[in-house]
């Protein structure tokens, strides 16, 4: 199955911007995740939840991410941001991502990377869709990491074995009746889009998967 990632982004893009209108909190990857997903499969984009722990640097950082100078050294005005190192009560340790596979590629689809932005610290990232190099990422702890350098800073995704906590959220498992409309909205914005693009209708194109 050949993916369109084009279609997708859109799909991510209006996600992040229903979750911000409907003012849920800047911690709510697990259901933004579950928004995209669903929202997603309405136009026949397949998408499964990957469990990552991940990290985001400015520009300024840059150079010392790839020479892997540890954060310690530093020097002012070089950022990251990111999930937390140990476990906070209460709180989702992890960040939900989705992933779809066609063609051959892996495609990472994140729609809530926004709730890392640190914008006077030079950190503004937008909901990110891009194929993974390498085919056994997101497989396992051993199989490394994805790493992206976008204008301005770098994400790094890992794997987290969080023992499908995320399953048990609320969010994820009541999303029907919490975030239908949210779902519907987005649905509704993409094809909107799309139509004032010139590119006609979607209602032709439209295969609902079966969530994952």
């Amino acid at each position: 199955m050949s993916l369109d990632r084009q279609m997708l982004q859109a799909v991510a893009d209006h996600t992040w911007q229903a979750t911000r209108g409907a003012g849920l909190s800047l911690n709510c990857c697990i259901a933004a995740s579950r928004i995209c997903q669903q929202a997603a499969a309405y136009f026949g984009l397949p998408l499964r939840p990957v469990p990552t722990k991940v990290m985001v640097v400015n520009e300024a950082a840059l150079p010392y991410v790839l020479s892997q100078i540890p954060v310690s050294s530093w020097p002012e005005g070089a950022w990251s941001v990111g999930t937390p190192s140990q476990r906070r009560r209460g709180r989702y340790a992890g960040h939900l991502i989705m992933v779809a596979r066609g063609s051959g590629e892996t495609v990472i689809c994140d729609p809530s990377l926004p709730q890392f932005g640190r914008p006077s610290f030079g950190l503004d990232p937008a909901p990110l869709v891009e194929v993974i190099s390498g085919s056994r990422w997101p497989g396992g702890p051993d199989d490394g990491r994805a790493v992206f350098i976008r204008p301005g800073h770098v994400v790094t995704y890992a794997h987290l074995d969080d023992h499908d906590e995320f399953r048990q959220a609320a969010d994820w498992r009541d999303w029907t009746r919490r975030y239908r409309r949210l779902v519907a909205q987005v649905i509704r914005d993409v094809r909107d889009k799309r139509e004032a693009g010139g590119q006609g209708s979607l209602l032709g194109d439209v295969h609902p998967v079966p969530p994952q």
